[in-house]
């Protein structure tokens, strides 16, 4: 018995020791493929909000697994958004989104954003972009190192700097694909690759001023008086529509291609309604995305009670009774005062009578 539980206890230890890493190893087959983790050499950091930092990078693997970024004063509870695009046509290949741990490091370390399978599909040493935000976060900011310490890429706008990031990825075939290590100079993002425009993605979306991040259910349920933000992302220059069952909305979008759409509740038809996004450059359209569903359910609102006609006719029986009881009332007090009045020929001299009897 003894000797049984001491192999259990062994194994349970055996288990925990190789617990990181297989944490670590994550996915079969997947790999560190582009590196700037120098943390002893951070120059400073900088504030991530609304997509305004992108580190650029050159892959060698044709899938990408997740990314981590090295954050400083992290604020637990917030959404990091990390979407890639594709620098040479602004085409998003990968957007997904996370919460930041409560006690995670502490203030500063590493963070990781996954991406599910079917994993992200990139081009070998093709120029990329990191894209991270924290929407509403002026506090959590991005480290980054000065020197030019990482070649295959750099800190947009930035000369000689990038910030602290991991790629991890996979390749289909197993074989790893040797690009030049250069600093390239990030091209001016266009919206076609031949004639075919990038998918509009949806990074999140808000209801009542609460935030839902990927991945999302299939239905977004909303009530009378609720009201829904859409936000995502698509290409430099895009002109985003989205159409809720025969509703249409035109994006807001800014310069870099984010957008954003309102939906009240109260615009819309009781029921499901379907819901797409489409981006548009000139006369070419993308393909369209298919977002979550929106049912609307109505609140329904409790009707006085109507009267049946049995209730009316015994409502009427009895105010005929009351009425008649007070004609009644009437009648005996006008009987009584007749009664008085032809007994004592007065009423005055009914109190006559009795001040005499009270003297006597």
């Amino acid at each position: 018995m003894k000797r049984k539980l001491g192999l259990v206890i062994a194994a349970f230890m055996f288990g925990i020791f190789l617990l990181p890493f297989v944490t670590q190893a994550g996915v079969e087959g997947q790999y560190l493929d582009q590196k700037n983790e120098n943390t002893a050499a951070i120059g400073g950091s900088m504030t991530i909000n609304n997509y305004n930092r992108v580190q650029t990078f050159t892959p060698t693997v044709t899938k990408i697994t997740s990314i981590d970024l090295y954050l400083k004063d992290k604020v637990p509870g917030n959404v990091l958004s990390v979407v890639v695009k594709k620098i040479s046509t602004g085409n998003v290949v990968a957007a997904a989104a996370t919460s930041v741990p409560f006690g995670q490091e502490g203030p500063v370390g590493w963070m990781t954003i996954s991406y599910d399978q079917p994993f992200p599909v990139v081009t070998p040493c093709e120029e990329y972009g990191i894209y991270a935000s924290i929407v509403g976060d002026t506090q959590t900011k991005w480290s980054w190192t000065g020197g030019n310490l990482y070649t295959g890429g750099e800190a947009t706008g930035f000369s000689n700097t990038d910030f602290l990031f991991r790629v991890y990825g996979t390749n289909d075939s197993g074989v790893t694909n040797t690009c030049t290590a250069t600093t390239p100079t990030p091209a001016t993002p266009t919206a076609t690759t031949g004639a075919t425009l990038a998918k509009p993605v949806l990074v999140r979306y808000e209801k009542n001023g609460e935030t839902f991040n990927a991945p999302f259910d299939s239905e977004i349920a909303l009530k009378d008086n609720d009201k829904l933000n859409l936000v995502g992302t698509s290409f430099a220059g895009a002109e985003v529509t989205v159409l809720v069952g025969e509703k249409s909305y035109d994006a807001d979008v800014v310069a870099s291609g984010d957008w954003t759409v309102e939906i009240l509740a109260s615009e819309l038809t009781a029921g499901t309604h379907k819901v797409t996004a489409q981006a548009k450059q000139g006369t070419t359209s993308s393909e369209v995305t298919e977002l979550p569903n929106i049912k609307v359910q109505t609140i329904a609102t409790t009707a006085a009670p109507t009267e049946t006609n049995d209730n009316a006719f015994l409502t009427l029986i009895a105010d005929a009774r009351v009425l008649g009881g007070l004609v009644a009332l009437m009648a005996a007090l006008v009987g009584l005062l007749i009664y008085l009045e032809h007994k004592y020929h007065g009423l005055a001299k009914l109190f006559t009578k009795k001040e005499k009897t009270e003297q006597s």
